[in-house]
């Protein structure tokens, strides 16, 4: 399966098709990445998050990952921010891949699956200058309790503890492995 068209919706307007190009581009790109963190780390599961480039690539298709889940995260506050996010497996090594845009310049994301009185964190990532982000990091060991994923504002600083909790949600959508 392409995973181009596993993570492209199809675009509602002119405006929005570039967008979601760029996002369907990062995602195949974020392909390669879990692809390379999961091999490189030996399916270990520790936290992390990388930033990818935005060149296409086919790795997943020769390398046995496979997409299992898709989720399209929605604005909370009714802005123009969204993301698409997917659940690469291969074997016993999983990871998230999360690509997004419309949100606040030069700010700091949290991405998290959160569920019941947990959270797992997946990593943070800057927003660029064009409101874009994207990232790869293994699914957190609290994976069977968490319901929703979400993309959250954060204040993290250099020097500063890992928060334990989720900042501000922005972005939002129901998560359940299948």
């Amino acid at each position: 399966s392409d995973p181009t068209q596993a993570l492209a919706p199809k675009a509602d307007t002119p405006n929005r098709t570039r967008g979601r190009l760029l996002i369907a581009l990062a995602a195949l790109a974020l392909v390669a990445v879990a692809a390379a963190l999961v091999s490189s780390a030996g399916g270990d599961r520790s936290a992390s998050s990388t930033s990818a480039s935005t060149k296409p690539s086919t790795q997943s298709a020769t390398d046995g990952w496979t997409i299992r889940n898709r989720f399209t995260l929605k604005s909370v506050d009714g802005s123009s921010g969204k993301a698409l996010a997917g659940v690469e497996t291969k074997g016993e090594a999983s990871a998230l891949l999360i690509a997004g845009n419309g949100l606040n310049p030069d700010t700091t994301v949290g991405i998290w699956l959160v569920g019941g009185n947990s959270a797992g964190l997946i990593g943070f990532q800057n927003v660029n200058s064009k409101g874009q982000f994207s990232a790869v990091g293994p699914l957190p060991k609290n994976l069977q309790k968490a319901d929703t994923l979400v993309v959250t504002r954060e204040t993290v600083k250099q020097g500063q503890s890992v928060p334990k909790t989720p900042g501000s949600v922005i972005l939002s959508s129901p998560f359940s492995l299948s």
